[in-house]
């Protein structure tokens, strides 16, 4: 009787474990299956519409999967909530966007509206945009390849992104996404191939992350606030930038912004703030870091550009700009500048800087050894403490400074060692990645389905700008096999004054938008 019993439990459990698989499976939902009949080397746009539509109504967490193989996106293609449960697109395999970009409007692949999505799995997004950087202007061009538009407390882990026709990824209106150990590559010459572009958003983490392209690694527009940035490998391109600001005369404020452990080589810019001069409308930029950089052979590693002008555009440079820079510290900064000028805060004449802070900056001269290195400052006077002379504003004799050590006579330093696990090898087609790529990841497995994502964590206090920054550690890492949450902000700001409240948040994400204008502004090119 009891061997009987045994028996039946047994059954049972087997029962109950082929029962939750087969719920498991159910809530997969792959492209190639025959319900959706997509195939390597073809286009498989219309399949992975129905796919996702059908996964976005799953009661619970779903994944969408694009198994290995390459496959075409010849039309543009929108993932749209919102959905009724957490949802995972696992891209396995490359999609290609069409060369020819006449069927394309403002972008090729479009996330929007959806809450607690996880993209990841090793797969690739190729955008082919090799005519698009020809500029002819008889080719028609789209400014992003992949947007996020009002996408919420999601994670982007382990996909690359390569070779897009402009920006690679932009965010706008959108809160709490990490984007984690991913890669994005384009050649050195591609123009306006920036990597990230964020705006209009807040709580958007980049960390763990390998950027080469033709033009800034990452790129902070107006209305950002609680920006992260960290531990990212950039280089080619033109540096991590807060701005362009004071073009359009709607922009919202940027404020928090940290960008920290980051390694620069070869880029035009290093930290970079660039606002337009002869703004439409006065702008804020406050309470931002940069603060334990290394920079190698990097053209402009400390930037601030009040009177930034993009190429072939004409600017009234005899206006300054009504953007007002504050609270910006610039703290351990290390390596080598290609330009004599290694530090440069260019600040707008009719609203100079302020609470600007140099603290122990050390940047050797690598070019044109009769040159020495040597610094400018103008509608500014920062705060200095522990920089050689030659780096503390060299045009303006009257600064005092705190703790200033000898000149440096120590050569260039060398990259430090990466310390986090390597995103994986882009897929070169035309040109090879950057030698300081590290090695290829093998792609994680299917990723087993998920609980829902926590909330948002909540804002925390602001910090003063007189006081020593704390040191934050990174925030935990997030892997394919283990597709959580993004961790609690660890941001040291938060966004003061009339924007600061969630109400404030919402009144910004639900403003109306002109389409015209905004398209004008999204698929603007920058420097």
């Amino acid at each position: 009787m009891k061997s009987m019993n045994i028996l039946a439990i047994l059954l049972l459990s087997l029962l109950l474990a082929s029962t939750v698989a087969a719920d498991d499976q159910s809530n997969v939902f792959d492209v190639t299956s025959s319900k959706y009949g997509g195939n390597p080397d073809s286009d498989i746009t219309k399949a992975l519409t129905l796919a996702w539509s059908d996964a976005c109504e799953s009661m619970s967490t779903s994944t969408v999967l694009v198994p290995t193989g390459t496959y075409k996106l010849l039309q543009q293609i929108s993932f749209e909530g919102p959905c009724k449960a957490p949802i995972q697109f696992q891209l396995q395999g490359m999609l290609q966007a069409p060369k020819d970009r006449n069927q394309l409007d403002d972008s090729w692949v479009y996330f929007t509206t959806i809450d607690k999505l996880t993209l990841s799995c090793g797969g690739t997004f190729d955008g082919q945009g090799e005519l698009s950087w020809k500029e002819d202007k008889h080719f028609h061009s789209t400014p992003v390849d992949v947007r996020f538009k009002t996408v919420n407390n999601s994670v982007i882990s382990y996909i690359t992104f390569m070779d897009s026709a402009k920006f690679h990824i932009s965010v706008h209106a959108s809160s709490n996404i990490t984007f984690q150990r991913v890669t994005i590559t384009a050649p050195e010459d591609s123009p306006n191939t920036d990597g990230i572009h964020i705006a209009g958003s807040s709580k958007i983490t980049v960390s763990d992350s390998y950027i080469a392209t033709g033009d800034d690694c990452v790129s902070i527009g107006d209305g950002s606030t609680e920006i992260l940035v960290s531990n990212v490998t950039c280089g080619p391109g033109h540096g991590i930038s807060i701005g362009s600001l004071g073009k359009y005369p709607d922009e919202q404020p940027v404020v928090g912004v940290t960008v920290k452990n980051c390694t620069l080589t070869g880029t035009t810019n290093g930290a970079r703030i660039k606002t337009w001069p002869d703004s439409p409308a006065e702008g804020v930029a406050k309470d931002i870091l940069y603060q334990d950089i290394i920079m190698m052979n990097v053209k402009n590693p400390i930037l601030i550009n009040q009177n930034y002008c993009d190429k072939g555009k004409t600017c009234n440079q005899m206006v300054p700009s009504k953007v007002q820079i504050s609270d910006v510290r610039f703290k351990n900064i290390r390596g080598s500048s290609l330009s004599p000028v290694a530090v440069k805060l260019d600040c707008s004449q009719s609203m100079p800087c302020q609470n600007v802070e140099l603290s122990d900056i050390d940047l050797a001269y690598s070019g044109d050894e009769k040159d020495e290195i040597t610094s400018e400052c103008s509608n500014v006077k920062p705060r200095i403490t522990g920089v050689t002379k030659s780096l503390t504003c060299a045009n303006l004799l009257d600064l005092p400074i705190e703790g200033s050590p000898s000149p440096s006579t120590s050569p260039p330093l060398e990259p430090a060692p990466v310390q986090q696990s390597p995103p994986p090898a882009p897929v070169a087609k035309h040109h090879h990645p950057h030698p300081l790529l590290p090695p290829t990841i093998v792609p994680p497995p299917l990723l087993p389905l998920a609980p829902p994502l926590s909330p948002p964590a909540e804002e925390t206090p602001p910090l003063p700008p007189a006081e020593e920054t704390p040191h934050l550690s990174p925030p935990p890492k997030v892997t394919s096999h283990d597709p959580s949450p993004p961790p609690p902000s660890p941001y040291p700001y938060r966004r003061l004054g009339p924007t600061s409240s969630a109400a404030g948040n919402n009144n910004l994400l639900k403003k109306p938008i002109d389409k015209k204008e905004e398209k004008k502004r999204r698929g603007h090119s920058e420097n």
